[in-house]
């Protein structure tokens, strides 16, 4: 800051001196002056007071900036803030903050998931009831978590995606027949897919998890968990229901 300040003292005193000069009376045939050339006394004089003065102005400005600074309680000697660093712990605080936050905000969307994915299917009263330790028994882990927890397996998994033999498809749970193997079709997104079931085969509910809504395809004699019917399938009914392989069982049409 005191080397910016010098400069423009030194930069007003030319300055002050040219104009001096500048301001002495000449006839037209009068060249220039000369700002190497030394004033008369009197008006050397004047320039000197008016440099002196520049010079003490400056001093107590700088003087100012100096006690101005002195006076804060930290920061660099100039006057402009340069920005505070964090410190390492500070950075650790944030860093486990913004941790905390994300763990928080992914327990609450699994939480709202988990309690959206649970349709009104449980608290409806069919045919075949039992309980989690009799349908863990009868089911292997991955039919439990699909028929019984509203899961979804992974697409592409099943190999009744690619099936296309003469039969029926049952329930995995209770062997109620679903689909004929008729209105079985490929729709290209990994899982069977079928445009029609049997009569008084299946019910549906509304399922809102996964943040929308989706009519959710169950066994109409068990409850079980099936998969979900879109509006995007072929003619006749331009249904495709969307079935979990794993919780459908393929019996092959008997030979004649």
């Amino acid at each position: 800051a005191w080397k910016c300040y010098a400069t423009a003292a030194r930069f007003h005193r030319r300055r002050l001196h040219w104009i001096a000069r500048s301001a002495l009376p000449r006839s037209p045939d009068t060249p220039p002056p000369n700002p190497l050339v030394p004033l008369p006394a009197l008006q050397l004089t004047h320039v000197t007071h008016g440099i002196v003065r520049i010079f003490f102005l400056s001093r107590e400005t700088l003087a100012a900036n100096r006690a101005y600074h002195s006076s804060r309680p930290s920061g660099p000697a100039n006057c402009w803030r340069q920005p505070q660093q964090k410190t390492e712990e500070q950075a650790m605080y944030s860093r486990r903050d913004f941790t905390k936050l994300g763990l928080a905000l992914a327990g609450t969307l699994s939480s709202t998931a988990l309690a959206a994915n649970a349709t009104d299917t449980p608290e409806k009263r069919f045919e075949i009831m039992k309980t989690d330790a009799e349908w863990k028994q009868i089911l292997t882990p991955d039919q439990y978590y699909v028929l019984r927890k509203h899961g979804t397996e992974r697409a592409g998994t099943s190999p009744l995606d690619k099936t296309y033999a003469a039969g029926v498809y049952n329930c995995a749970a209770c062997d109620l027949p679903l689909y004929p193997s008729e209105t079985k079709f490929d729709s290209g997104t990994g899982w069977p897919s079928f445009f029609k079931p049997l009569d008084n085969a299946i019910g549906t509910s509304i399922d809102k998890s996964l943040f929308s809504t989706r009519t959710e395809v169950h066994c109409r004699r068990c409850g079980g968990h099936l998969g979900h019917v879109f509006e995007d399938g072929p003619k006749p009914t331009g249904l495709r229901y969307c079935m979990n392989g794993v919780a459908l069982k393929f019996m092959p049409k008997a030979a004649t």
